[in-house]
């Protein structure tokens, strides 16, 4: 999501996400698909990675108005919350990263629409401070990931 463009877009194919599962969950010889779990599974980081690309990818794009924007991404920032952080353990590295880098992606979108009216001449220093808060944000939360113990 940094500074690359999406080429193929997310509605030209049918394959759905993986399930929220652990390793453990599947095996061979297994006769039924495994049923996906509400909480913390190996997955969560990859799925919470997955929702806010899947997001940008498809709604930022669509959106003009920087008000319909937000609430689309508060929308996509709660179903990670609900659905992902909330089940995370801080003293799990898995956890800690999937808190972080999700956090940090949503944060990353809020941005992203904002830095279009960010422009010399037309922005006022309220919204330039806005936006460089954000780009701070982001920043703080990579900096607390790295440094993380087991980083």
């Amino acid at each position: 999501m940094l500074g690359t463009g999406i080429s193929i877009t997310p509605d030209i194919w049918d394959t759905q996400l993986p399930l929220n599962i652990d390793d453990d969950h599947m095996w061979q010889g297994l006769t039924s698909p495994p049923q996906e779990q509400m909480g913390a599974t190996d997955m969560m980081f990859c799925l919470s990675r997955l929702c806010v690309s899947q997001f940008l990818s498809i709604s930022v794009k669509q959106r003009q108005d920087h008000h319909e924007a937000d609430l689309a991404i508060s929308k996509a920032e709660s179903e990670v919350e609900e659905k992902y952080i909330l089940y995370c353990d801080i003293v799990n590295p898995l956890h800690f990263l999937t808190i972080g880098l999700a956090r940090s992606g949503i944060t990353a979108l809020r941005l992203r629409i904002r830095l279009s009216n960010v422009k010399p001449q037309n922005s006022t220093n309220a919204e330039r401070r806005a936006a460089f808060k954000l780009a701070e944000k982001i920043v703080d939360t990579d900096i607390a990931a790295y440094a993380h113990d087991a980083a």
